[in-house]
């Protein structure tokens, strides 16, 4: 099998992603740690069209999407509508080059080769 970008072998091989969750009362604060393990560059590449969605979301036990209460929210780019691909205002992420400074590249980053960043997401339950 050939590996690509778009293989999630590719992508798995590439990053690692773990999560810590705490349950407080009724605050569940969910900690994802992504770490570039082997790219061997940023994570994604330098090329604009390579980019990668983070996309964190919790759930009750019957299923319910829990309110999110935080900042980390997907920019406008993410995609608003209400295709089930549109995440924009959800909470997350997006990793990405962006070429020129502009107010995107606020909401973008890429991760270095063997680094890693940290991001919280608090969710409240009932």
């Amino acid at each position: 099998m050939i590996k690509g970008p778009n293989t999630t072998n590719f992508i798995a091989d590439a990053v690692k992603i773990d999560d810590k969750i705490i349950k407080d009362n009724n605050q569940l604060k969910i900690i994802v740690s992504i770490k570039n393990i082997g790219a061997g560059h940023y994570f994604p590449t330098g090329s604009p069209f390579r980019n990668v969605i983070l996309l964190v979301e919790a759930k009750d036990l019957d299923g319910k999407k829990l309110k999110y209460k935080g900042e980390n929210i997907l920019p406008i780019y993410a995609g608003s509508g209400t295709d089930t691909s549109d995440y924009a205002g959800l909470p997350g992420k997006i990793f990405a080059k962006i070429i020129e400074s502009n107010p995107l590249s606020n909401y973008c980053e890429r991760i270095p080769n063997k680094q890693g960043i940290i991001e919280p997401y608090i969710f409240i339950s009932g």
